[in-house]
């Protein structure tokens, strides 16, 4: 009889907590109608960073905006000094398979430009010490049960992004491709489909918080045939959480979306995710409508997906270089530590792990690499 009260006290809570956790999600409100606002963003590491607003502060701080977030995230430290109490808890899942339990809480408003948005969920965000986010933007993703609530335009030429109560209207004579999506009742998430070779692909998320190009399960890539590019063994990919390590195919496939046609590298990731990200949507302005679920996409450029690096090093928790990317051709193993790499230690390169994020790329740019291994052997690549 005991054991029978104690599972229905925790039934009766996780039910409890559950049931919070739906009104939370359920919640939001624009507090302004027949409104248009127009916001700069800064495009950092491929990723669009807004400021905001948060429960009446006069501070401006920065954000994410990710439209494949479940909801809206506050960094704890942030979400705690401006006295948001703890309501549920739930786990969240990102793409790179990780997963944590978040504390989830209420913002009573989140003021983008002059426009408040009302009442919603947020996962108090406590980001893992590898996580590059925090590099980009510290305070916290805008999540897709705050995107849905508008309707959206993202200009990245211009740097610019507006939303409204009202859908976006692209030029007639202007060259659109038309994207229907789809999305969970409790979350904004889009999920759209794509034509790859002669295959159609469902549940992709268009991944405004994605800063790669377009990846789908490795268990597809048989079925798709295209032009084998190379295989790449990553663990240099960090979300909210921190990386895992995934195998990835790299093929060269035609696709079809919404009657765009190119061929372009294709990512097939053992992480199973299927994802469409910045690297490819950048070259678009982007009109979302969440009455039609409608996304167009207005051409601004060719579209042109840089090739994948075959050689990333990352740094320890001891501080030594690690090998964090490589391919099967390279002789080096994920996870290998390097002493140094031409000539220099990683701190000597790169002070804290900020100044890593910010600037691993232009190090890559060296191109030429002088590698000195844990037993004092030299090799040199190519990357």
């Amino acid at each position: 009889m005991k054991n029978l009260v104690w599972c229905f006290l925790i039934l009766s809570l996780c039910s409890c907590d559950y049931l919070t956790q739906v009104r939370l999600l359920k919640n939001g409100e624009v507090g302004a109608s027949n409104y248009l606002e127009e916001i700069p963003f800064e495009l950092r590491k491929g990723l669009i960073v807004v400021e905001a607003k948060l429960n009446g502060s006069d501070t401006s701080r920065e954000f994410i905006f990710d439209t494949g977030a479940f909801d809206c995230k506050v960094e704890k430290g942030l979400a705690e000094s401006l006295g948001m109490p703890t309501l549920a808890t739930r786990d969240n899942s990102t793409a790179a398979g990780i997963s944590r339990e978040l504390e989830i809480t209420r913002v009573e408003e989140w003021m983008l430009g002059q426009i408040p948005f009302r009442n919603l969920s947020a996962g108090k965000l406590d980001y893992d010490e590898s996580s590059s986010s925090p590099c980009l933007a510290p305070h916290g993703l805008v999540g897709s049960n705050l995107i849905r609530l508008a309707h959206w335009k993202v200009d990245f030429q211009n740097q610019m992004l507006s939303f409204s109560d009202s859908a976006f209207q692209p030029d007639r004579m202007e060259v659109q491709y038309r994207i229907p999506f789809d999305h969970e009742k409790l979350t904004g998430i889009p999920e759209v489909s794509i034509n790859v070779g002669e295959r159609t692909v469902s549940g992709l998320i268009f991944d405004l918080g994605y800063n790669g190009g377009i990846v789908l399960p490795l268990s597809l890539a048989d079925q798709i045939p295209g032009e084998l590019e190379k295989v790449i063994l990553d663990q240099s990919t960090t979300g909210i959480f921190g990386s895992s390590q995934d195998s990835i195919l790299v093929k060269k496939v035609k696709i079809n979306f919404g009657g765009f046609e190119q061929s372009i590298p294709i990512e097939f990731s053992s992480l199973g995710k299927g994802l469409i990200g910045t690297d490819f949507l950048k070259h678009f302005e982007i009109l979302m409508d969440y009455h039609k679920k409608e996304i167009t996409l207005l051409p601004r450029e060719e579209v042109q997906i840089p090739e994948g690096l075959d050689f990333i090093p990352g740094i320890g928790s001891d501080g030594l270089w690690v090998v964090d990317r490589t391919t099967p051709e390279l002789p080096l193993k994920l996870g290998q530590k390097i002493r140094s790499i031409n000539g220099k230690n990683a701190r000597e390169v790169f002070p804290s792990h900020c100044d890593y994020v910010l600037g691993i790329r232009d190090f890559l740019a060296q191109g030429v690499f002088e590698l000195e291994l844990e037993d004092g052997s030299i090799i040199r690549i190519e990357s």
